[in-house]
């Protein structure tokens, strides 16, 4: 498999001793947002990587809990009592190298509680590298587009900080197709997610 070796200048790690270095696969991650309130248990297990977050509104937590066969791409999601799943007809580990092969595409099926929903093409494209701050933490990130277009939808279009480093995305901004950004999700601290 291909690799690539990133440059000091693009901030591969913070030098703050509390700054998490890389993913602690014994407990996990935890990474915390004030805007909206959410916490959100990132663990690596067998099937991918898992995502358990809780979200305060007006006063009630939501919650939702996510695996990722890759942490670019969503491969179930599970909120409200329905599952929203993701299968993707294509090479998955190529995602580890999307700085040198610069574009990834698959075929997407979409179910609901396991009924198809939809089908399409999920398409993953490399924009660039750059630095992103949680706190007082700094990582270098891969900025990728993923673009999802499934039968009888509007293309879901989301703009990822990714950092190769911890194996986490950091940011993710959604976007219309004319580029403008409708939202933006991000964290204001991670650590590892003893106790949790």
């Amino acid at each position: 498999m291909l690799r690539l070796v990133f440059p000091l200048v693009w901030l591969t790690a913070s030098a703050a001793f509390s700054c998490p270095q890389s993913f602690d696969t014994d407990h996990g991650m935890r990474l915390t947002s004030t805007n909206p309130p959410s916490t959100e248990v990132f663990r690596r297990t067998p099937d991918g990587l898992t995502q358990h977050r809780v979200t305060l509104i007006d006063g009630t937590k939501d919650e939702a809990s996510y695996l990722y066969p890759h942490p670019l791409i969503v491969g179930e999601r599970v909120a409200g009592g329905v599952t929203l799943g993701f299968r993707y007809d294509g090479e998955i580990p190529w995602l580890d190298d999307l700085p040198i092969r610069k574009e990834w595409r698959a075929q997407v099926t979409l179910r609901r509680d396991g009924k198809i929903m939809a089908k399409g093409r999920d398409t993953v494209t490399f924009l660039g590298l750059d630095g992103i701050r949680i706190g007082d933490c700094a990582y270098g990130i891969w900025r990728v587009e993923e673009v999802m277009e499934l039968e009888g939808m509007a293309p879901i279009i989301l703009e990822k900080h990714y950092s190769p480093q911890l194996g986490l995305v950091l940011l993710v901004a959604q976007k219309t197709e004319s580029g403008d950004v409708t939202s933006v999700a991000t964290f204001d601290t991670i650590d590892i997610a003893t106790g949790d």
